[in-house]
């Protein structure tokens, strides 16, 4: 029986140091003065000027320079990169 709370309990450990699921964000960008128009035109002008034209931020490798090249882009828009 104690080899069953055993078990429960490694299980209930492993659980909780189970990695986030992969594909839902976990950065924003956040600026005081853009609306919600005004921020999706200016994604969309860095993501063009970045290589991504008509596709959307998770292509970027955030080590590749196209993500780079978006990450100043949107900064230089006055953005600010945020973690949930």
């Amino acid at each position: 029986m104690k080899y069953v709370f055993a078990a429960a309990g490694l299980l209930f450990l492993f659980t909780g140091c189970a990695s986030a699921p992969q594909g839902k964000p976990t950065h924003y960008w956040e600026s005081s003065t853009a609306s919600g128009n005004k921020y999706r035109v200016d994604e969309q002008s860095c993501q063009q000027r970045a290589g991504g034209a008509g596709q959307h931020f998770p292509q970027f490798d955030p080590s590749s320079e196209s993500y780079e090249a978006y990450r100043s882009c949107m900064i230089e828009q006055g953005y600010v990169l945020r973690q949930y």
